[in-house]
């Protein structure tokens, strides 16, 4: 019979265990704790560097989203401190990050901004937050990823254009416009994008291409009429798609008398536009008289879906 006093011995039936082998034991426990929790601390962290903005709800009312590093529409890159944000109307929020570097939320679709995650608020009560995770890779490369790899899990927007000079839309003494469609040529193209594919977004026409295959789109547009005081307007938006074939995609219809007709809108599901084709979004006047024209303040943006949602084609 001999005494265990050793870690590194193997113990024996019969043999006894001395209290420097509970002791060892002991600290040796304590020891993969404090291992456990530094790694625990570690993997935080680089949670933190590889999911930046994730959200937690704090409150009945509020979330918390970690810091991070985003590039704005300007191409500026912009260190985002972590901070909360209060949810203030029961529905779906879209938090995100707007042009300025502000994180807000909102219940509609930002024309503008980089979306990370969603809240959702029920009878004044948060009950759940949408993480969004940026992309997954999709081919690694000598261990090196580039923007061509990344696959986004999100949408992401591809290209924004506004109007910054009004267009005619209807003038007395010339063709009327009315009960046609009019292509609204948005003449400042404020963001697209260029790959090892090629370009993606808008022409100073108001055309949209891409280069890249098998894509799905959410048109998010936002047209401004203007016509006379107190003058009775009415119209609607679509976007068209053509190139294989064509398609019209209603996106609003609504009526104003007060001479200012404000028309916002998205597709309901994303749509599938292909290289070669040109998605354009037109108005159309239903009625009104005199002279009206596409005003400032009239813009689009472009988002791409993933893959996952449904696709409407071309027929």
């Amino acid at each position: 019979m001999g005494t265990i006093s050793d870690l590194n011995q193997t113990a024996k039936n019969e043999d006894t265990v001395s209290p420097a082998w509970v002791n060892n034991v002991a600290a040796r426990i304590l020891a993969i704790e404090k291992n456990i929790g530094n790694l625990s601390s570690q993997a935080n962290e680089i949670r933190n560097l590889l999911i930046p903005f994730s959200l937690s709800i704090v409150s009945n009312t509020a979330v918390s989203y970690r810091g991070g590093q985003v590039m704005l529409s300007s191409r500026n890159t912009l260190a985002i401190s972590a901070g909360t944000l209060e949810i203030n109307e029961d529905g779906t929020s879209v938090i995100y990050i707007d042009p300025a570097g502000q994180v807000l939320a909102s219940l509609d679709l930002p024309l503008n901004g980089y979306e990370i995650g969603l809240a959702t608020r029920e009878n004044g009560r948060l009950v759940s937050v949408q993480n969004f995770p940026p992309a997954r890779i999709t081919n690694l490369r000598q261990g090196l990823v580039t923007f061509d790899d990344l696959e986004p899990l999100i949408w992401h927007r591809v290209s924004s254009a506004r109007l910054t000079t009004p267009q005619p839309f209807r003038t007395l003494g010339n063709p009327p416009y009315t009960d046609r469609y009019l292509v609204v040529g948005f003449n400042s193209v404020e963001y697209s994008q260029t790959t090892e594919s090629g370009f993606t977004g808008f022409n100073d026409a108001g055309e949209f291409t891409t280069s890249e295959v098998g894509k799905t789109y959410a048109i998010h547009a936002q047209i401004r009429l203007t016509g006379q005081p107190n003058q009775n307007l009415s119209g609607k938006i679509s976007a068209f798609v053509t190139g294989q074939g064509e398609l019209e995609i209603a996106l609003a219809q609504a009526e104003s008398a007060n001479g200012d007709l404000v028309l916002n809108g998205q597709n309901a599901l994303p749509v599938g536009i292909s290289p070669g084709d040109i998605a354009t979004v037109q108005a159309y006047l239903t009625e009104g008289d005199g002279d009206v024209i596409i005003n400032r303040g009239s813009a689009v943006t472009i988002w791409e879906v993933p893959d996952n949602s449904s696709l409407i084609p071309i027929q």
